[in-house]
């Protein structure tokens, strides 16, 4: 899957968002408690805790001078200024006011790029790196530079990027079933805005790529539509060999977006078995194949996991439709030569990974990496001697797939051998090696925090700020964690506030939540915990049970129940975990107990044994019947 390729149908239509599209589509077209209440067990490592005093936060578990760990494991490499702090630079400038200094930045990375092999780049990661979704200060200065005369076309792609980013920040990715009506809400407002905005930008300026398929990405977000496919026919006419248009547009023709199979075999038959050999669209073979697993996986999710495997195989053979994906696969890392080593890894680690990382794909996930192994002269052995071959993602992959089995030291193994690949490749500049270098050292981070060796997460994730910046998608957090962990809490505020700036806030407000509580500033940890309670993201459930156990140690049961009743979807194990449903109920019972709401008490504690079976929800249970039998004699 790509960064705009979310696992979810569309929304509902409505008619704003169709009069929306017919719009855009003119416009593009003219241009846990002891026994008394629990923490939730879906938080990493949930301490137990019981009703106590707030006592000074406990010493340090470590004094580790992490920086300069880091910079020994940086001696001798090249320090230079990433992408990261060029964009952040500029979006200082944007919110200074200064509109003149962003736009210069953003023309200095629209002038540097091209279109090349499968991107358009820098300037498509940079418009990504300097909009943090949810800024409102941000928005604002957006808006008065907009509101300008004669605002520029960038001006209106940014304000664009931040609204998309923003409406699924608002949204997640789920299932749309399982999203509230809230939240799909502020999506739809959030993209209708985005897409205003970037048909004003093409309108100004349709020599820029990256606004095409800002659209498409745009668009995708209310299914497979007429104004989808023929904002696509206008953007392949403009850009025929731009492969990110291509991209969104196979995907969106896939079931869960309202597209069909034959119309995805359709599309591939048009634009990838008609082109040349040598064409980069050559690749969608791979994102086809990538699809059609996610449809056959679909169909097979509900069985055991030991049936899976051979369903998939079945389910793949039949959407398929009697087409060879072995040959098209061939055809796609025929593509692959020394020349185009770094941008064809790029472009192919995506797909790897999205395969690779879903489960019941191990079958299909290997025999990719077996026939990329092969066209590239790769060595895939774990106790390979001779790797000078070797590409540095395929290791990276094929340590991701020991890490994701559990198997660490494999994974470490192979993300070492990475590394060495590193020294081996060249790299046009420092910049693009220390990015490089960065994103394996985050992935030794994800070892060293899953075998609880915290000090070496922070060890390797400083390491690796300093050589790609603040912000590394899916990895940065790591660093605020192994901080709690360590019970750092004041630096671990401190870093996580850094990663909530940034945007990557829902894992870091947790984090930050618990430093807050550990600190014994339990407002601040409240807020924390309520803004990830409040929206779609995996830890809701966690941080929703968490304000409950502040409340009961304030000896706040109002509040504890309230804050109970407020969040449904913690009593509904479609939307969170079971163990979760049985925490959540428990807790409300020792909430009405305390209350003296003992039949409404009692009601919970026996949903609570329904969902799980937790010793205090028992005993609870036990200690009502005694108490209303009493009652009535």
């Amino acid at each position: 899957m790509t960064d705009i390729d979310p696992d979810f149908p569309p929304p509902e239509p409505t008619s704003l968002r169709l009069m929306l599209l017919l719009l855009l589509l003119g416009l593009t077209a003219g241009l846990a408690l002891a026994w008394t209440f629990l923490q939730p067990a879906s938080a990493p490592e949930p301490p137990t805790r019981i009703i106590q005093p707030i006592l000074p936060p406990p010493a340090p578990t470590s004094t580790l001078d992490i920086a300069t760990e880091a910079d020994k494991l940086l001696a001798g490499r090249d320090i230079v200024p990433t992408l990261a702090d060029q964009a952040a630079q500029a979006r200082q400038a944007l919110l200074a006011g200064d509109f003149a200094a962003a736009g210069r930045a953003l023309e200095v990375q629209l002038t540097q790029s091209r279109i090349q092999d499968w991107g358009f780049a820098p300037f498509d990661r940079f418009v990504k790196l300097m909009v943090v979704p949810g800024n409102t200060a941000l928005l604002q200065r957006l808006d008065q530079w907009l509101a300008q005369d004669q605002p520029p076309a960038l001006a209106y792609l940014l304000r664009a990027q931040y609204h998309y980013d923003t409406g699924w920040r608002i949204r997640g990715h789920d299932y749309a079933a399982k999203v509230s009506m809230r939240h799909r809400g502020g999506f739809e407002v959030e993209n209708s805005l985005a897409a205003t905005d970037i048909a004003q930008a093409i309108a100004r300026d349709d020599a820029n790529p990256y606004s095409r398929y800002l659209l498409l990405a745009i668009l995708q977000g209310y299914g497979n539509s007429l104004a989808m496919d023929g904002a696509f026919r206008l953007a392949i006419r403009r850009f025929p060999d731009y492969y990110p248009l291509y991209r969104v547009q196979l995907n969106t023709l896939t079931p869960k977006w309202g597209g069909s199979v034959a119309e995805m075999l359709a599309f591939t038959q048009e634009y990838v078995d008609s082109a040349a050999a040598i064409s980069p669209l050559k690749l969608l073979y791979l994102n086809l194949y990538e699809d059609l697993l996610d449809i056959a996986g679909a169909e097979c999710f509900a069985l055991a996991p030991e049936k899976r495997a051979d369903c998939i195989d079945q389910a793949l053979r039949n959407v398929a439709a009697g087409r060879d994906l072995q040959a098209d696969i061939r055809q796609a890392l025929a593509l692959y030569t020394p020349q185009n080593s770094l941008t064809f890894g790029a472009a192919l680690e995506p797909i790897l990974a999205g395969i690779a990382r879903t489960e019941g794909n191990e079958r299909q996930a290997n025999n990719l990496l077996q026939l990329t192994a092969e066209s590239m002269g790769h060595n895939i052995e774990l106790a390979a001697t001779d790797t000078s071959r070797n590409h540095f993602m395929l290791d990276q992959q094929i340590g991701a797939v020991w890490y994701r089995a559990g198997h660490y030291a494999n994974a470490e193994t192979l993300y070492r051998r990475a590394l060495a690949d590193l020294d081996r490749t060249a790299f046009p500049n420092a910049t693009q090696k220390n990015a490089a270098t960065a994103a394996i050292y985050d992935r030794l981070a994800g070892i060293y925090n899953a075998n609880k060796q915290y000090e070496q997460v922070l060890v390797y994730q400083s390491a690796a700020e300093k050589l790609a910046g603040i912000y590394r998608k899916d990895w940065s957090h790591l660093q605020c964690t192994a901080l709690v962990k360590l019970k750092r809490y004041q630096e671990a505020v401190r870093a996580c506030g850094a990663q909530i700036d940034r945007g990557n806030d829902w894992q870091a407000l947790s984090r930050r939540g618990e430093a807050y509580e550990a600190l014994g500033q339990t407002d601040a940890a409240l807020a924390d915990y309520a803004e990830v309670a409040n929206s779609e993201h995996d830890g809701r459930a966690y941080a929703a049970i968490q304000i409950s156990v502040l409340y009961a140690k304030r000896n706040d049961m109002p509040n504890m129940l309230a804050t109970l009743n407020r969040y449904d979807f913690l009593y509904d194990a479609d939307q969170v975990s079971r163990q979760d449903v049985a925490i959540a109920y428990n807790n409300r019972c020792y909430a009405k107990m305390q209350l003296g709401q003992n039949e409404a008490a009692l009601k919970d504690c026996d949903a609570s044994l329904e969902y799980g079976n937790l010793p205090d929800a028992r005993a609870k249970q036990q200690d009502l019947q005694k108490r209303l039998s009493a009652g009535r004699v």
